[in-house]
């Protein structure tokens, strides 16, 4: 009963060996599997405390719902901080009450901005913190979408205005290029109209001037006639007082034949006086001058036809002196007007100049209002025609705007091609894990079996006969092991492999090449292999680059990256599962079958030695 209890043993040791690298790997690859595929368990605190009439904050947070990236709770502040402290929450993300109305502030000249507290508690889970925060940079950026996707919609908004105020302007100016056809039409009469005032007042000063010269001639004749007029009432005055002289001899002499009348009467009365010389001789004169004037003609006498006539000369002498005094003062007043009239001609004649000057002028600034009038037509006219086809043209370009705003909000996508695409979390990890737990299955074996104290596993036994059995054993077990792992995981995980026969071939190359590295180590070195199995095993953890990339370690095991077998079997593994690149399979699978026959080959040397020494003895 002893016996069969102790083989039952020997087979349980040996199933436990062999499933030592699966559950190394399985378990833990299970656990994390596929963790990213679980974000929207872990707990996070939302406080809105947005006071906005839109609440932009809810908005937010129903986005962030929808998403289902994380569990996010909404609560007040105080329930907020309780639960990150007794790590209900991995954080906690605050909106502040002014959210709204700083994201609206956008459209404004006086922009604000806007901050949301994120507040994780890195001491529950220093990675989930991580993956938090990455979310919270995607809603950063979704929110800075969001709020440029507005500003854009606004600003579309105004600009498709434009073409409308354009088309007023446009009527604008359609109204002023009739404006300006009129004005020309109006400054081309004008101009007409000013050419004819200017020919007019060309003519008109001409014959003013003719005027003018008549004028001066009719003012010499007028000065000539006053000279004349001033020298007929002289003589005018002259003869009337010759006029008066003469009706006073007339009136004298008729005196004196009124004396001889009444001399003669008194001779006849006293005829005694008539022989005195001196009657004598006066009676003789008078009597001569009275028979020449007392002879009478048609009854009328000599003296009669010399009073009337003197009579009739002193009245015409009056009348004419009257006469020539008034036609004197007439013409003095006339001189006196024409030498007035004579200025105010000048003055009429230099104002014709000036006026004739400034319709010239006049005409001449018409000439330049209507070919201004023609330069504003047509410059109204080419503006209308180009601000029609700007606006044709702005039309057509604002109409690009149209989905501006869904545009704004992601310009750019990331489209990821994987080459090749990795499915699970878990199935980028499994390489790493795989190649790991082939290490440590191979320890085990050596642990187990080699260091067995109850001797009950021969041809492992460090006391072993044949040594090279004993490393053909080895590699035997270490492919059972690698086989059981392949089958295990792959049907335990279900991930996809690309090729089996490379898949299983990884796996057995891989598990000898480390079974015969750790027999090399241990049975040549003892304790000390020990201890190099293990620390070469630590060293391989950091430098395989299975977890992060080899460029992101310190210097030292980048350098030692190159000569660490696990780092060979990792690429091997992934060419296995995930996509086969040639020259990379081609260099790996050279490199480990190296390591596998080196290892051997100094194994088996060794062994030989040993057992001679043992045939010697």
């Amino acid at each position: 009963m002893k016996i069969t209890d102790k083989k039952a043993m020997k087979y349980v040791i040996i199933v436990a060996l062999l499933l030592i690298p699966f559950m190394y790997s399985f378990f833990y690859l299970k656990a994390f599997w596929d963790p990213y595929g679980k974000m929207n368990e872990i707990p996070v605190a939302v406080v809105n405390l947005d006071k906005g009439t839109n609440n932009k904050g809810k908005e937010l947070i129903d986005s962030l719902q929808k998403k289902n990236v994380l569990k996010f709770s909404v609560t007040d502040k105080e329930k907020a901080e309780d639960g990150l402290q007794d790590q209900t929450y991995y954080a906690v993300i605050t909106i502040p009450s002014d959210f709204t109305s700083r994201l609206e502030s956008a459209k404004d000249k006086n922009r604000k901005y806007t901050t949301i507290t994120y507040s994780p508690n890195q001491k529950s889970n220093y990675l989930a913190s991580q993956i938090i925060s990455r979310v919270i940079t995607e809603v950063e950026k979704e929110t800075n979408a969001n709020v440029a996707k507005e500003v854009v919609n606004t600003l579309s908004d105004k600009l498709k205005e434009v073409p409308e105020k354009v088309t007023q302007i446009e009527s604008g100016l359609a109204e002023i290029e009739n404006g300006t056809s009129s004005l020309k039409e109006g400054t081309g009469k004008l101009t007409e109209g000013m050419q004819t005032l200017q020919n007019g007042a060309t003519t008109l000063t001409q014959n003013y001037e003719t005027f003018d010269a008549g004028l001066l001639q009719s003012k010499n004749g007028v000065d000539t006639l006053v000279s004349g007029t001033q020298s007929l009432h002289e003589g005018a005055t002259n003869l009337n007082a010759g006029v008066t002289t003469y009706v006073s001899s007339v009136d004298k002499l008729a005196g004196n034949i009124t004396n001889l009348s009444t001399l003669l009467t008194l001779l006849n009365e006293h005829p005694e006086y008539i022989n005195l010389p001196q009657v004598q001789a006066q009676l003789k004169a008078a009597t001569q001058t009275l028979n020449a004037l007392t002879t009478k003609q048609n009854g009328v006498s000599e003296v009669d036809k010399l009073v009337g006539a003197g009579k009739q000369i002193k009245q015409g002498a009056n009348q004419l002196e009257n006469g020539s005094k008034t036609l004197y003062q007439g013409s003095t007043s006339l001189q006196t007007g024409m030498q007035t009239l004579k200025g105010a001609s000048t003055t009429i004649q230099n104002g014709m100049h000036s006026l004739q000057a400034g319709i010239v002028t006049a005409s001449n600034g018409v000439t330049q209002l209507d070919n201004g009038t023609s330069t504003l037509h047509n410059g109204v006219s080419t503006a209308k025609t180009e601000v029609t086809n700007q606006k044709q043209k702005m039309e057509e370009e604002i109409s690009a705007l149209d989905g501006l705003g869904d545009y704004v909000k992601k310009p750019v996508q990331i489209k990821e091609n994987d080459t090749p695409k990795v499915n699970e979390y878990g199935t980028a990890f499994a390489p790493y894990f795989i190649s790991i737990s082939l290490w440590v299955g191979a320890l085990m074996l050596f642990v187990v079996l080699y260091y067995d104290v109850n001797d009950r596993f021969p041809t492992f036994s460090r006391n072993a006969k044949n040594k090279t059995k004993r490393t053909f054993a080895y590699m035997g077990i270490a492919t059972l092991q690698a086989l059981v792992l392949g089958i295990i995981l792959k049907v335990g995980l279900g991930y996809t492999v690309t090729n089996y026969g490379l898949y299983f071939a990884a796996l057995v190359l891989a598990a000898n090449a480390f079974v015969l590295i750790i027999e090399f180590l241990i049975v040549h070195f003892n304790d000390v292999g020990k201890f190099l199995a293990i620390l070469l095993l630590v060293l391989q953890l950091a430098a395989s680059a299975g977890t992060f990339p080899i460029e992101t370690v310190p210097t030292i095991f980048q350098k030692i990256y190159p000569f660490m077998p696990i780092g060979y079997t990792v690429r091997l593994f992934k060419e296995a599962l995930i996509r086969i690149d040639a020259a990379l399979l081609t260099k790996d699978v050279c490199i480990m079958i190296g390591i596998l026959v080196f290892f051997f080959c100094v194994n088996f040397i060794k062994d030989k030695r040993e057992q001679k020494k043992q045939l010697v003895k």
